[in-house]
């Protein structure tokens, strides 16, 4: 896999731009970070700006939904898509060996010192990074083979509010059964979560990294459905359908606290909705197919 590589004159130049935005994307990231028992602060630019200095070199990038293709430089071949989550260690190894600058920025310095510190939070944000570099990127061409492949018929046409309002729709519900999809995973009942607490944002980040590594390896809903990419509320909304037992808010986060019993409790709901699922499923293809 090809290692991303940084602008680094861009890079020390750049400034922090804060502002207030929905988007986490166009947020900088102000945390702590543990150094050897030291707390540090630092404060990082937004990942939209830190994206556009990035690049993969020898080859050409494309984005196909949430996917990230690409192939040599050069080569009129179809893209092929490649692990993006794969790219976070590459990307913190870069920000860990940016070399000292006199001229550089606060920006600068605090992305080298992230990358040299194990944290969840920097984790995160390298995620964050990489989606934000992926979104700049060109729409994949249309490979060879869906070029000949027919189109079939449209349907009439509907308006903008109509469309919105099926994409909305159907964006919950595809981040709904990618959350359970995660969660049917973690809930394993060979090897379930130890119990404890666990803060919503860790297990947010690790459930992005496990679903884009299943997407990319081909794997869908279990109705067909690509696996999508759950916001955080979304998510979090899942969780406490089924862990809500053991959902706090503390001056950290919302934690969720497991227990043996809730793990066992959770599978058990997760099973019914996915037999309730599966049977709705099958009612719906059979209603469906001609008599």
């Amino acid at each position: 896999m090809t290692a991303p590589q940084l602008d680094l004159d861009a890079l020390a130049a750049l400034r922090l731009r804060r502002r207030r935005d929905r988007d986490r994307l166009a947020r900088t990231s102000a945390f702590f970070l543990d150094d050897d028992g030291t707390r540090v602060a630092v404060e990082l630019p937004a990942p939209r700006d830190v994206a556009h200095l990035v690049s993969l070199p020898g080859v050409e990038a494309f984005r196909r939904g949430r996917a990230l293709l690409t192939r040599p430089d050069g080569l009129n071949e179809d893209p092929l898509p490649i692990d993006l989550p794969g790219l976070a260690e590459p990307l913190r190894i870069a920000f860990r060996g940016l070399p000292d600058r006199r001229d550089a920025l606060d920006a600068y310095r605090d992305l080298s010192r992230a990358a040299s510190v194990p944290s969840l939070r920097f984790e995160a944000y390298l995620l964050d990074v990489l989606r934000a570099y992926r979104e700049g990127l060109p729409n994949a061409p249309e490979s060879r083979i869906a070029e000949a492949a027919p189109r079939p018929p449209r349907g009439p046409a509907k308006s903008n509010a109509e469309i919105l309002s099926d994409r909305r729709a159907h964006s919950r519900a595809d981040q709904e059964a990618s959350t359970r999809l995660w969660l049917d995973g973690w809930l394993d009942a060979e090897n379930p979560p130890a119990p404890g607490a666990y803060r919503l944002a860790d297990l947010h980040t690790e459930a992005v990294k496990t679903l884009w590594r299943r997407y990319d390896s081909g794997e869908t809903l279990p109705d067909g459905r690509e696996i999508a990419e759950p916001g955080p509320r979304v998510f979090d909304a899942v969780l406490k359908t089924y862990l809500g037992e053991g959902r706090k808010r503390t001056n950290q986060g919302v934690t969720y606290r497991m227990t043996n019993n809730l793990s066992s409790t959770a599978r058990a709901a997760l099973d019914r909705t996915s037999r309730v699922s599966s049977t709705r499923c099958a009612a719906e293809t059979a209603w469906s197919e001609p008599t």
